[in-house]
């Protein structure tokens, strides 16, 4: 039997399985193993479309897994983040006088004196639990986040309320509710901590399951 050029494949070679007709022993294209397909001549890994980059660029690294020497996503060396498909100097944000920005968004506001920024908007009303992580989990600027205030930190607040709120409200956050408590990080005993009324600044104790409004606090990295 004369076979034609094109076939020239045993399918035999590496996650190839022979289709079901052939000429002489040869075939014209292989079936590949699941999770591959026959390209140029061989089976290759069946990458998603996702899969583009080979991350061997400035300050790339390349992360476990990937597909066919592709991957989705590259790492970065320390002090650069992965943005708009490669690495490029991470960015903390930017402090000018009273404000801070994020990517030219205000994402807190201080006064003079105070050693630390108010974020913009509360984090809603919950329980003392629920305060601590959301405080603590609260994503400032991409890559650091907020801190639970302390019950010192909330009269700070209370004794600038008035050019704070004003700040909070001109680059539009909302202002602090002047007549509600807010839940402090500070403890006082088993299951009991420390809220305060913005108001007056007073410090009041309650149990940690009761709700109050919360607002997180960041310093500057």
């Amino acid at each position: 039997v004369k076979c034609g050029s094109s076939f020239k494949y045993t399918c035999t070679g590496s996650n190839q399985t022979k289709p079901s007709s052939g000429c002489g022993g040869l075939y014209d294209k292989c079936n590949c193993k699941s999770g591959y397909k026959w390209s140029g001549g061989s089976c290759v890994e069946d990458c998603s479309e996702s899969y583009i980059y080979t991350c061997t660029g400035a300050n790339e690294v390349k992360p476990s897994g990937g597909c066919g020497g592709k991957y989705a996503i590259c790492k970065c060396k320390s002090g650069y983040e992965w943005k708009e498909e490669s690495c490029q100097k991470e960015y903390k944000g930017e402090a000018v006088g009273d404000l801070y920005y994020c990517y030219g968004e205000v994402v807190g506001v201080k006064v003079h004196g105070l050693g630390f920024y108010v974020t913009m908007h509360d984090l809603g009303r919950m329980n003392w639990s629920e305060a601590s992580r959301s405080c603590r989990t609260f994503s400032v600027c991409h890559n650091f986040t907020a801190s639970f205030p302390s019950m010192d930190d909330l009269k700070k607040i209370s004794k600038n309320k008035t050019e704070i709120n004003e700040l909070l409200v001109q680059y539009g956050g909302d202002a602090l509710f002047s007549g509600q408590g807010y839940w402090s990080s500070t403890h006082y005993m088993e299951n009991i901590y420390y809220h305060v009324i913005i108001s007056s600044g007073s410090g009041y104790l309650a149990k940690a399951p009761t709700e109050y409004n919360v607002r997180a606090i960041f310093s500057a990295p």
